[in-house]
């Protein structure tokens, strides 16, 4: 992945540019996927409900009937009505396992730890400054990158967060550090890679805050969220809770 990534910063800016415009597409499309099947599985859930209603709707009619077959009732017309009925039955079972499947498979959604955080991302409105950087920060527009979403106590500061790049999200990440006096000092640690240390100092740019950090040949800066609403979209929780 760094070797990936040393090449990507050392493209061209037109080209930079161009393969920036695509990202930032694909970036959406992958914050949005854990959205997407929660939404796909809430509609199926709700789909299963009405399906479900019409079904029982059924087999009350069928056991109305029944009832009202006259005595002795036709064999024939009593047979037919059972088997009818069981079938009936039997699809509301199906229709029921289907839902508890499709249930647990939302919880599981809900609880996962993208859902977790890109709910917290998506709800932060925070906007950070540079004695308390709470709230939410996005690197620069650039071919590869992160989020994230920090917290202040003090001169302490902890979070979480996540790379991205061509192939979107493909690290998520605890931070750890300090806010001291323009200096911020984070620290990304994750299973899947070494410790990463960044060293940003503030610099203020239009009036908003910005921190800047030097990485080798590389200079790397990071913006409150908010201000790349015009790129890239919050991931927004779209779907709607089943009863």
């Amino acid at each position: 992945m760094a070797k990936v990534r040393d090449t990507l910063l050392s493209l061209s800016a037109p080209m930079k540019l161009l393969l920036f415009v695509l990202l930032v597409t694909g970036l959406q499309s992958t914050i949005a996927d854990v959205e997407d099947k929660l939404e796909s599985l809430a509609t199926e859930i709700r789909e299963t409900h009405r399906t479900q209603a019409k079904v029982a709707a059924r087999a009350r009619e069928l056991s109305a009937r029944m009832q009202k077959l006259p005595r002795p009732a036709n064999a024939a017309d009593n047979q037919r009505l059972r088997m009818e009925l069981k079938e009936t039955q039997q699809m509301i079972e199906v229709l029921a396992g289907r839902e508890r499947e499709s249930q647990a498979r939302l919880r599981q959604l809900q609880s996962s730890p993208e859902h977790r955080l890109l709910t917290a991302i998506s709800n932060d409105r925070r906007h950070p400054t540079k004695a308390d950087v709470s709230g939410v920060w996005t690197s620069t527009p650039n071919l590869v990158g992160y989020v994230l979403q920090l917290e202040q106590r003090g001169d302490s500061v902890t979070g979480r967060g996540y790379h991205w790049g061509c192939l979107g999200i493909y690290d998520f990440f605890q931070i750890t550090g300090s806010n001291r006096a323009g200096l911020l000092s984070l620290t990304f640690a994750s299973p899947e890679r070494k410790n990463e240390k960044h060293d940003f100092h503030y610099l203020e740019d239009r009036r908003r805050p910005r921190f800047e950090a030097k990485q080798g040949k590389r200079t790397e800066r990071i913006i409150p969220w908010y201000e790349l609403d015009s790129l890239v979209a919050r991931p927004l929780i779209r779907y709607k809770q089943p009863e």
